[in-house]
């Protein structure tokens, strides 16, 4: 474009200048014309001549508009990125989802199979995969809002990011190593959604070590604390006896009376359920722990781009939810009162040891969670008591693995679809038979990623006065072409009279004088180009001629151009001098 508005351009200033010459103009306005052929050539002639009026600085705007023109070209389309918004309703699990019949009574080593095959994945996964908001099959995990920074307590509504701080370091700490399924979720394009969910709490506050003759006593009157754990006399409805072994749950922790108290279903506020962990450690004493069970119900914020999903925010629910209190093995107890027992029967078949004194999975968790799948730690006899482990980490790596081992009894099928379309077929029931899952639904936002065309405006502007300018001096070009008279030249008027200082009131060797020198001496000097035809012999002269006075009349219509001087109008001596 800059060649294309120079050529144009350029063309059109130097006919202007020939029309002015044919028209009679003076020479400092006929220098600048010649020399504004460029950019730098009008800025350079205004300072060699001095001639600096409106018409140069309209001559320097617009050159001006060479390059802005060029530049705007190239700028005022631009692709760029932008987002199209639809909403969509997208389903997730609901943790509310009853604990399923199959796992009550039968063949648990059968059933328990799916289970244990997402749970062992979920712990066998690469470092990446654990410290990710992902599990492995791109279920959205749930972070510990009491861990992250900025945490206020449970009244606060204020939301906590989950990003990872500067310290590259410091990983986000997730309730589970198993996410919260979430379907709809679009492959293409970014989505945000917030979705309701909690997880189980635990605080361990009675860690301790048993000596290992000590440990059957222990046991003993673990079972005769718990002989009324759920108004039963059954120890077994409490819990579950393993190889290296006990798990079990006291529901009514100050006592319990059949018809004294109400039910804990019931009741709006019941006590925190407490949990007991009695295990055979490695050197043959034992670890006792007792935990006390709490909910925490959280509203978290979910940013997708395709697939790939983070926890961007979190903050406590605040949504009405029951008691704190009631935890996941209350969900249904109307229903199945022993939850908790069933729970941990089908937990059995993930943690058996692997024979005294091996370490079970669950013990090798608590000690070490990365190495907890190692053949060498679950078959070597050297692995830390339980009761070595800081309490607050007893607390949530416990927590953790009940967390995991729970959304893998009660979402195994959504958890192994992945991405889903949608729950209907789970929420139906009908692939499950005796189960249906229970799912929330949140409005989502879809931002698909658009590429569009810009305008700049900015650059607008410039090239459309540059494209005007340009069709306007084409036009003006053609037209004054059709007028002009006068053969077009290459150079400047002031270089034509250098060699006739005198006909141009010049000083004697004003011929010697540099170009820039006479021009401004001479530039407001009228001249016109022409034939010129005088009275006199010899008056007969063609070329730049100067006027002094007296009136020209033109008398050829085309090249040569003839002017006639009229005598009664001429000084002295000839007005008119051949240069």
């Amino acid at each position: 474009m800059p060649i294309i508005f120079a050529f144009i351009v350029g063309r059109a200033v130097k006919t202007i200048a020939h029309w002015r010459l044919q028209q009679g103009e003076r020479v400092g306005r006929l220098d600048l014309l010649y020399g504004s052929t460029t950019v730098i050539g009008t800025i350079s002639t205004m300072f060699d001549i001095g001639e600096c009026g409106l018409v140069a600085i309209f001559l320097v705007l617009t050159w001006a508009l060479s390059p802005l023109g060029a530049q705007s070209a190239l700028r005022v389309l631009s692709f760029r990125e932008s987002k199209q918004y639809s909403f969509q309703n997208m389903s997730y699990f609901n943790l509310n989802t009853s604990f399923p019949e199959r796992f009550v009574g039968g063949d648990l080593r059968a059933s328990g199979l799916p289970v244990n095959a997402l749970v062992l994945s979920s712990l066998g996964a690469p470092n990446t995969t654990k410290q990710s908001s992902l599990d492995t099959w791109g279920n959205v995990k749930v972070p510990i809002l009491e861990l992250l920074p900025g945490y206020k307590g449970e009244q606060s509504t204020d939301w906590i990011s989950v990003h990872k701080t500067t310290n590259s370091s410091t990983n986000v700490t997730f309730s589970s190593h198993l996410g919260i399924p979430v379907a709809s979720i679009p492959e293409n394009g970014n989505s945000t959604f917030t979705l309701e969910t909690s997880y189980l709490n635990l605080d361990c506050d009675g860690l301790q070590q048993i000596p290992m003759k000590n440990m059957s006593e222990k046991m003993d009157s673990l079972e005769a604390r718990l002989s009324n754990c759920e108004g039963t006399s059954k120890i077994s409805m409490c819990g579950a006896t393993m190889s290296w072994g006990e798990i079990a749950t006291d529901a009514y922790p100050a006592g319990w009376t059949n018809g004294s108290s109400p039910d804990r279903c019931d009741d709006p506020n019941p006590q925190a359920r407490e949990m007991y962990y009695v295990g055979y450690d490695a050197d043959w004493n034992g670890t006792y722990a007792k935990c006390s069970l709490t909910t925490t119900y959280v509203e978290m914020q979910v940013e997708c781009v395709g697939y790939e999903c983070v926890s961007k925010a979190m903050r406590p629910s605040t949504q009405p939810h029951s008691s704190t209190n009631r935890t996941i093995f209350d969900g249904a107890c109307k229903d199945t009162k022993y939850i908790f027992a069933y729970f941990t029967q089908v937990l059995d078949t993930l943690v058996p040891s692997g024979g005294s004194p091996a370490a079970s999975l669950l013990q090798a968790y608590l000690a070490d969670p990365d190495d907890a799948l190692s053949a060498v730690s679950l078959m070597k006899d050297n692995v830390d008591g339980a009761w070595t482990v800081e309490k607050s980490l007893f607390s949530l790596r416990m927590a953790q693995m009940l967390n995991t081992y729970w959304l893998a009894v009660v979402a195994t099928e959504a958890l192994f679809m992945g991405h889903a379309p949608d729950y209907e077929t789970l929420t139906s029931g009908v692939t499950l038979g005796d189960h249906a899952i229970l799912t929330s639904g949140t409005n989502g936002t879809i931002y698909t990623p658009v590429t569009r065309v810009h305008c700049d405006f900015g650059w607008l502007v410039p090239l459309v006065l540059s494209t005007i300018i340009m069709l306007c001096a084409a036009i003006l070009t053609m037209v004054v072409d059709v007028e002009l008279r006068v053969p077009k030249m290459l150079m400047n008027m002031t270089t034509l009279t250098r060699g006739n200082p005198r006909d141009f009131n010049l000083l004697p060797g004003g011929g010697g004088l540099q170009d820039e020198a006479r021009g401004r001496v001479i530039r407001n000097v009228r001249v016109r180009f022409g034939v010129m035809e005088g009275h006199d012999q010899g008056d007969y002269r063609t070329g730049v001629c100067y006027e002094d006075g007296g009136t020209v009349s033109m008398v050829g219509s085309r090249p040569p151009m003839v002017l006639q001087a009229h005598e009664e109008d001429r000084p002295s001596r000839s007005s008119s001098r051949d240069t």
